[in-house]
C-alpha cells in the first residue's frame, strides 16, 4: 500500500506525499515551537528540555495530520526517518522521538521490511497506563462499574439479535466449568471472564470489546482483591445461567435484567467501601488521611 490518495494536502498541504517531491514548511515548524517558549527569567539551559520536548511534539503533531490529511489506512506506509529529517529540516534523532511517541499511542508501528506504518486502532497501547490511573480509590471503581453496567445493557439487544446456537452452547459450557470449580473449592476467574467476553464478542461491536476488557482490567488492577474475586456462592451459577436463558429466549428485556443483576454483588461490595472510606475521612482533621506508626503524620 502506499501513502494514501488523501486530499492533495500532504504533509506540506500542497499535493500527495511523494518521497522525491513532498515540499515541507520547516519555518511553520520551528514557529510552532518558538511559541511555545515563554519568556521567563530562567537559565536558557533551564528551558532546553521543554524546547526540544515541544519540538518533538510539534514533529509528532505534524506526523499526525498527515496521517489524517493523507487518509492514510492501516498498513499504509510512512516516509523514512531520513526523507522526514531532511524535509523538515530538523535531525533524525528528533524524528525517531517523535515516531516512538506515536507508536506509544498506538498510532504506528514498525514492521521488518517495511519500516513504520499505520497501526489499526486499539488501547492496547493506552490501557496499562488507565489501569493504573483508576486502581487506587473505591469510586473510580464505582465509576468504571456504571460504565460496563451501561455497556451491558446498551449491547443487550445486540447479543440477542446475533446470537448463534453455537455461542449458547458455548456459554452453557462456561457456566458448567463455573459450576464445577464452585463445587471444588477452586477459583473461577478465567472462565467468569471468558463468559463476559464471549457476550460482548456476540455484540458484535470491537470497540465495545475493547471497553469491557478495559473495565475488566481496571477491576482486576485493584489491590484489593474482593474487588475482583468473584463470590464464592453458588448462586452465581444461577445468575450465569439466566443470562444464558434469556439470550436463549431471545428476549433482550429479560437479557438486560440478567445482566445487571449480575452486579448486585459488587453493587454491595462498594458500598460498603465508600462508606468506610467516608468515615476514616471524617475521623480526620481536614479529612487528611490518619497517621501511620504513630508518627502523627510525621516521618520517622
Amino acid at each position: 500500500m502506499g501513502y494514501g490518495a488523501g486530499n492533495g494536502h500532504g504533509l506540506s498541504g500542497r499535493r500527495p506525499y511523494n518521497p522525491d517531491q513532498v515540499v515541507l514548511q520547516p519555518d511553520e515548524l520551528w514557529d510552532a515551537v518558538r511559541k511555545q517558549v515563554i519568556t521567563h527569567p530562567i537559565s536558557a539551559q533551564a528551558l532546553r528540555p521543554v524546547a526540544d520536548q515541544s519540538l518533538n511534539t510539534v514533529i509528532g503533531d505534524r506526523l499526525k495530520d498527515f496521517i489524517l490529511r493523507e487518509k492514510l489506512r492501516p498498513g499504509d506506509k510512512l516516509p523514512t526517518e531520513g526523507v522526514l529529517a531532511e524535509r523538515l529540516q530538523v535531525s533524525r534523532t528528533a524524528i525517531r522521538e517523535a515516531m516512538r511517541g506515536l507508536e506509544a499511542l498506538g498510532m504506528v508501528e514498525a514492521r521488518q521490511g517495511s519500516g513504520r506504518v499505520v497501526r489499526d486502532f486499539n488501547f492496547d497501547a493506552i490501557l496499562d497506563s488507565l489501569t493504573y490511573g483508576m486502581v487506587f480509590h473505591s469510586h473510580t471503581i464505582r465509576q468504571v462499574t456504571e460504565v460496563r453496567k451501561a455497556l451491558d445493557a446498551f449491547f443487550a439487544d445486540h447479543m440477542v439479535a446475533n446470537v448463534s446456537d453455537a455461542d449458547l452452547a458455548a456459554l452453557d459450557d462456561l457456566v458448567a466449568d463455573i459450576q464445577r470449580l464452585l463445587r471444588d473449592g477452586k477459583t473461577y476467574e478465567d472462565d467468569d471472564y471468558a463468559f463476559h467476553r464471549r457476550l460482548f464478542e456476540i455484540a458484535g461491536n470491537p470497540l465495545a470489546l475493547q471497553l469491557f476488557r478495559i473495565t475488566w482490567e481496571v477491576r482486576m488492577s485493584t489491590g484489593d482483591p474482593t474487588f475482583w474475586q468473584p463470590p464464592r456462592s453458588r448462586s452465581e451459577v444461577a445468575i450465569h445461567a439466566n443470562i444464558v436463558k434469556a439470550l436463549r429466549a431471545r428476549d433482550a428485556a429479560a437479557t438486560r435484567m440478567a445482566m445487571l443483576a449480575h452486579y448486585a454483588y459488587t453493587d454491595g461490595l462498594l458500598a460498603k467501601k465508600l462508606a468506610a472510606e467516608a468515615a476514616g475521612m471524617r475521623e480526620t482533621p481536614s479529612g487528611r488521611k490518619p497517621a501511620r506508626n504513630g508518627t502523627n503524620g510525621k516521618h520517622a
